[in-house]
């Protein structure tokens, strides 16, 4: 049975590039399926997918939101900055040689500034990057939920930080259960201390024990703010979902870079022998320095030029 092919028009704000650095040029995310393209004075997102005959064009849009999602995980861990889609339009095509062309679905409106921003060196240089994070999500759930969370609770409106700041203090501490959580006992204890053990070996950016004590403090405010316990208003304030939010990403980022060097492991084994190894490396002075050294040699990854 043919497929059929629709291309995605989506409208992203927050995504900064100079307008002098694309030059009317265009760049493949995913070859033939994500192109970045500059239409006049926009810069517009194309995703191309394809399903059989009953597949419609609201399919057709969950799927590029779905493509598309990895790249503005990674983009906000990257950055200071965290792309939101905003709309998005659907339109059936006869090829994929048609991605990109007229007419558009939708005008997209992503943001240019010329003092500010990433450049095309900046998109080239995390494309592999992308790829090999989109391929670990794709295997390992606890990754891909993990990463969505955290991109929930950093993808707050400029003005919206005290209205949203509960809701974006509960998502940063989802992603944080997607990754330490085991689901056996003493569950608060183990994300705390594995989140601190994790943070330490990052090479002096953090002490493993003030990690510890901050995340004991922030579990037991999540934990009131969940089961609906009194908690004083000022405790739920931007500078709590911001603290939380700092651990998750980098938490995140640690454990992105393990599980690229673990991805041979099934689905079923490697956040239960990543959990294991973290916690031995508190046993074993040996294990603790080798983790702290893969660590830091894949920061580089996450440090593109």
């Amino acid at each position: 049975m043919v497929d059929r092919l629709f291309q995605t028009r989506l409208n992203i704000q927050g995504f900064f590039i100079p307008e002098n650095q694309l030059n009317g040029d265009q760049i493949w995310l995913i070859k033939n399926v994500i192109l970045l393209k500059q239409i006049e004075h926009e810069l517009s997102v194309f995703v191309v997918s394809a399903g059989t005959e009953d597949y419609s064009e609201h399919d057709a849009e969950e799927d590029a939101k779905r493509k598309i999602s990895p790249y503005l995980v990674l983009y906000s861990l990257l950055t200071n900055k965290t792309p939101t889609i905003v709309s998005c339009g659907t339109r059936p095509i006869n090829s994929k040689t048609a991605i990109g062309k007229p007419p558009y679905s939708v005008r997209s409106g992503f943001a240019f500034s010329s003092r500010t921003g990433l450049s095309k060196t900046f998109l080239e240089g995390t494309k592999l990057l992308n790829n090999q994070i989109a391929t670990l999500n794709r295997k390992f759930l606890f990754l891909e939920t993990a990463g969505l969370y955290y991109y929930y609770a950093s993808a707050i409106e400029v003005g919206q930080i005290e209205k949203l700041s509960t809701k974006q203090f509960i998502d940063a501490a989802i992603s944080l259960e997607s990754l330490f959580n085991d689901g056996s006992g003493d569950i608060t204890y183990k994300i705390c201390l594995r989140t601190a053990l994790l943070l330490g070996l990052l090479d002096h950016m953090f002490d493993s024990i003030n990690v510890f004590n901050t995340m004991k403090d922030l579990y037991a405010l999540r934990n009131d703010i969940v089961h609906g316990g009194a908690r004083k208003k000022e405790e739920y304030t931007h500078k709590n979902a911001n603290t939380i939010l700092c651990l998750a990403k980098n938490a995140l980022i640690c454990c992105y870079i393990l599980s690229l060097n673990r991805q041979d492991q099934s689905a079923n084994n490697l956040k239960k022998n990543l959990l294991y190894e973290i916690d031995m490396s508190l046993l074993d002075l040996s294990r603790h320095k080798r983790l702290g050294k893969e660590i830091v040699r894949g920061l580089k990854r996450f440090s593109p030029s």
